[in-house]
């Protein structure tokens, strides 16, 4: 059937056999090869995002494990001092004890081998300075406290003025 057509026609049949050969070619193996190379590309992104992710969380973990042997040390150097006396006297040291309005023992839940206490601190007529060095005093104080909350709000009759309540932690390895 071949030998019938005329060279113009085989030479428009093999232009045709070319044109179908390229676009099986191209269809089939280059742009599906291109295609799976984006999406290795695409995996690759993703692989480094993921890997500088990881990479901030062992640092964040390591960073931790600093502070937990550092808050360990600190627990087992603690004096173990009471935790109302303590504050009693920061509060008269700082901002005076007519300050003092009233200090509240809570309840707690300690982990195991820690003892804990917790204790609601009501304070009237303090300035924002003496509250700052209040809070300072107590989370760097030689025992292990540390402020769990802060509630504050301004006087009716001089803004300047605050009544705080803030919950301190002290927490004393037990024995």
């Amino acid at each position: 059937m071949i030998e019938r057509l005329t060279p113009r026609e085989k030479l428009a049949l093999g232009a045709a056999g070319v044109v179908v050969l390229l676009t099986i070619l191209i269809a089939g193996i280059i742009l599906p090869y291109r295609a799976a190379l984006e999406r290795l590309d695409q995996r690759i992104v993703s692989r480094q995002g993921q890997l500088l992710e990881a990479r901030i969380l062992v640092q964040r973990i390591k960073a931790m494990q600093g502070e937990a042997a550092a808050t360990q040390r600190k627990l087992s150097a603690a004096p173990s001092l009471p935790l109302v006396a303590t504050l009693e006297g920061l509060v008269a040291e700082i901002a005076g004890k007519e300050k003092l309005l009233g200090i509240r023992p809570q309840p707690v839940t300690a982990p195991a081998g820690v003892r804990q206490e917790k204790v609601e601190l009501q304070l009237e007529k303090v300035r924002l300075e003496q509250l700052v060095q209040l809070l300072h005093a107590i989370d760097s104080a030689k025992s292990v406290m540390q402020s769990d909350s802060v509630k504050m709000r301004p006087r009716f009759e001089d803004a300047a003025l605050l009544d705080v309540t803030v919950v301190v932690s002290s927490f004393v390895k037990a024995s």
